[in-house]
């Protein structure tokens, strides 16, 4: 693994966060880099170490009739929409809840781990 070659002085508790986080990329996420580039989808076991994996679950379970997990994004999916940095993605997932399954459509998203999490919804459900 490559040294990072700047400190900014943020003290040792980011460096734990930093030297965490890199483990856990090195351990879980490398091994499946390629397979995760070739088809942009997220495995589902990564789901949970992702901060949006609750949410992407829901989905895909609210988008196959589950209507405990609709409850849930029901109440969950306008408060991800009200951050501004996640509310293109929020638009998106509403649209699929709605039926939408376009892939082309769907995958306008500027930011391309709204694309893949877009993508990953659409492959669990069934329609990529």
């Amino acid at each position: 693994m490559a040294e990072l070659l700047m400190d900014f002085g943020l003290g040792e508790t980011a460096d734990a966060i930093r030297e965490s986080t890199a483990r856990f990329a090195a351990a879980n996420i490398a091994p499946l880099a390629a397979e995760i580039d070739a088809g942009n989808v997220f495995p589902r076991e990564l789901w949970p170490a992702m901060g949006i994996g609750s949410v992407l679950g829901n989905i895909v379970a609210a988008a196959q009739g589950d209507t405990t997990a609709a409850g849930w994004v029901r109440d969950e999916l306008p408060n991800l929409a009200a951050a501004p940095d996640w509310s293109a993605l929020a638009q998106a997932l509403e649209r699929i809840l709605a039926g939408e399954r376009d892939p082309g459509r769907l995958a306008t998203l500027i930011d391309p781990s709204h694309r893949a999490a877009v993508a990953t919804v659409l492959h669990y459900i069934g329609s990529s």
